[in-house]
This record gives C-alpha cells, structure tokens and sequence, in this order.
C-alpha cells in the first residue's frame, strides 16, 4: 500500500513556483520488498487520480514545457508516472475551455478594489489550509468566486493556477478584467504585490497591462519602499529582469510608468547607445533621471543635471524617428524647463525648433502657454523675464522666415504678447516706489 504526501526534495527553478513536490512512501502489505510503478490510466473510462496526484498535476501543467518534462521526468523515478494523466488532462481542459463561457461576463458580478477589509475578510474565508482547484465541473460562479477570493488575498500562484488550468480560453479576458479591476484608486497594495500580479499572468504581459500595473506600483510607493521589488527585478522574475533585452525594456517601461526613473535606470541601455540607435525612449528616460536626481540636490550639482534633462528633452523634439506624441510630449517638456536654463543654449533650440517647419505652430503654442504660466514658476523675477526675453527672441527669428504661415501663428503670438506685457506691467508695478529702472524692467522694456 501506497501513500503520497508533500516532499521537499523535488527540483525547483528560479522563475516557477515551486511544485507540489511529493515523496514516495511504502507500507508493507506483504506485497514484497519492490515498489509497483504508479501508472496513470490509460483511456478515458478510468478513474480520476486521487486528490493528492491531482494537485500535482494540477501544479506540473502551470510550468513552462521544459520545466514539465523534468518534473515529470523526476517524478517517474520515484514510481510515480504522470505522463498519461497529463495527456487526458490536457484533452479534458480542452473541452473545458469549449464549454465555459461566462467566466469573463461573470467577473463583473466581483469587486477587486483591494480596501483592507476586503483583503482581511478573503484571508479569513480561505484560513491558513490552501485550497484546492475547484473541480473541473464546478459552475461559472464557483470558479469566479473562488478566484476573486484568493486574488484579494494575494494568492497569486493559486490565481494563476485557476487561469491556467480551468479559464479555458477565457484565461485572459478574466486576467485583463483582474488588472482592471484592481487599478482603483482606493486599491491599497504594496510594491511586491504588483509583482505577484504579474506573477499570475497566464500568457506575456501586454504594453497595456504593463502600464497598468505601473499605475498600481506608482500608489503603491508613494506608501512604501520598492527596494525589495527592484532586487526581485535583479534577480529576474518570470517577465522583468535583465536577462534579455525583452525583459528589460518591459521593467524599464514599468518603472518609468510609475514615476520611478532613479529605479529604472539600472535597466536601461547607456545613452550613448540610445542615441546611436535614436531610441527616444530610453532617452527620455535618462532625460527622466537626470531630473530625478536634480531634485535630491540643490547645488550647482542640481542645476548641470536639469540642463541635462533639458537637452535631452529638446533634442528628443528635433529627433525625426521619434514617434509624433513623444516629441510632442518632450517638446513640451523641453520649454517648461527654458527658465531654468542659461539664455544662450535655450535661444539656439528655440530657433532650430522653429526653423522646423512641422514643429513651429507647436513649438510657439507651448512657448505662449509657458509665458503665460511664468506666473506659476517659483523663479527669481529677473530669471523668469530672461525666460520671456528669450522666446520673444526665438519668436522674431521665426517671423522673419520666408515660409511662416501667419494664419497658423495669430492666437500662439497674440498669447506670447499677452504673456510678455504682463511680465513687464509686474516689473513697472513692483519698482513704480523706488528710483531708478529694475533689471527686469531693463530686459523687458
């Protein structure tokens, strides 16, 4: 007689969840000192495998191809041969994934904002046991209920399980309805839950769903370090790491996603090979770096670094193979840093911007709207009339163009103007009780 029960000696990778290992043990029922093979069935009117060899199964068909052949491999050294149970598994979960239907219409009916009771009360329906699949033949509602209880208590190698192995071809639509479900701005995860989240996809992470868990992971750390996630990322994980130049660039949008550029430098290529392959977006996350560490400094240490996120943004702008809303989006990025830049460097890029003849409307649309917002800066008033000064400048070279289209510039100009007279009628007003011309009355006027 034969029992099976957990082991812990079965092999592991570094990027699966461990198996449901298990261990051989023999009683002697005077069947003799050999141990029997364990054959599975071998057609389909034979019984179910017991309890204990289901979940093993059930783990086994969560790994990747290689992963199971050397699970199964190892297994059948200990007598246990699992080959045949898989081959009927894989024709039953076949017809499962014909029959079931409702799954994704059904998600709707669960709510996986993650609020501390929410979480608290599914960990306290499950208790400290793990609990098993649901059976092949359970409802729709059953297996939602099942999924949307362990994914609210974090679960995720059970979440993932579930897709894989009853969801049928409706695995992604309840993953996608998951990831939407949860990026709720009452949802309260922590960093190492976004990855379990990851963890559970049943297919590769979409650009989609990546930024949408980067939006669960940019308020997850507002509350808590993602030290721990970035060393989960070095040591690779099924989706991020460095391990491959996929892997790769999927963290590095990840991170940047999510408001985290300091973390999400170490995965990204050097800058020099960024711009000798004119990938704009690993340039702008240096350029994203650059500003994040000017913020930690208030030196001149600081300020070179700003100047180097700005050239970065501005030559993004100017870079031709970008695509039009990234150099839309540095463009932009580019003029909101103008008045922290020396007048000399910021007059020479307004002027190529505006030799551009595809870039100039947009170009002098966020100059004006810059001028107007000056306001809003917390700048010395000297520094921000320079920063006026120097479009206005930009502007007149951009006029004096033989192929300006002026019916493209009349608002853009009228709103510079606008912004130009308000910074001089400030500068008049805060010197009119004192003698003499102000500095920014002198730029200005």
């Amino acid at each position: 007689m034969r029992a099976l029960r957990p082991a812990t000696a079965a092999p592991q990778t570094a990027n699966s969840q461990p198996a449901a290992d298990i261990e051989v043990v023999f009683a002697d029922d005077n069947a003799g000192d050999t141990p029997a093979q364990v054959t599975a069935p071998q057609t389909a009117a034979t019984a179910k495998p017991d309890a204990d060899t289901q979940a093993i199964l059930d783990t086994i068909k969560t790994l990747p191809d290689d992963e199971r052949r050397a699970m199964i491999v190892y297994y059948k050294d200990l007598g246990v041969d699992l080959a045949p149970w898989l081959q009927t598994g894989n024709a039953s979960g076949a017809a499962t994934s014909t029959r079931r239907r409702q799954l994704v219409r059904l998600m709707r009916s669960v709510n996986f904002v993650r609020r501390p009771e929410a979480v608290l009360g599914a960990r306290s329906q499950i208790g400290l046991e793990p609990e098993s699949l649901p059976p092949e033949d359970a409802s729709d509602q059953d297996i939602v209920q099942w999924f949307h209880r362990h994914a609210m208590a974090a679960e995720w190698a059970a979440v993932k399980a579930l897709l894989v192995l009853r969801a049928g071809n409706e695995a992604e639509g309840m993953y996608a309805a998951l990831i939407q479900g949860t990026n709720h701005a009452e949802s309260e995860l922590i960093p190492e839950d976004v990855l379990g989240l990851s963890e559970a996809a049943p297919a590769e992470l979409t650009d989609w769903q990546v930024d949408s868990l980067a939006g669960l992971l940019r308020t997850a750390a507002r509350k808590t370090s993602t030290r721990p996630l970035i060393e989960k990322f070095r040591q690779g994980t099924t989706w991020f790491g460095s391990k491959s130049d996929v892997q790769r660039n999927r963290t590095m949008r990840l991170l940047l996603a999510a408001g985290l550029p300091i973390e999400a430098f170490e995965f990204m290529p050097s800058l020099d090979e960024a711009r000798k392959s004119e990938n704009a977006t690993v340039m702008k996350g240096h350029a994203e770096y650059q500003l994040a560490r000017a913020a930690e400094s208030k030196d001149a240490a600081g300020d070179r670094m700003v100047e180097t996120a700005w050239s970065l943004f501005g030559e993004i702008a100017l870079l031709d193979s970008a695509d039009t809303s990234m150099r839309s989006d540095c463009l932009g990025r580019a003029v909101d840093l103008l008045p922290r830049v020396p007048p000399g460097p910021g007059l020479t890029w307004l002027r190529s911007l505006f030799e551009h003849p595809s870039l100039a409307p947009a170009g002098l649309q966020a100059v004006a709207l810059k001028a107007l917002k000056l306001e809003d800066d917390k700048l010395p008033e000297a520094t921000r009339a320079q920063a006026i000064l120097t479009m206005k400048e930009a502007v007149d070279t951009l006029l004096d163009q033989q192929n300006v289209q002026f019916d493209q510039l009349t608002i853009p100009l009228r709103m510079l103007t606008i912004g130009l007279l308000s910074r001089a009628e400030n500068a008049i007003k805060e010197q009119s009780n004192k003698s003499g011309v102000s500095e920014v009355a002198a730029l200005l006027l």
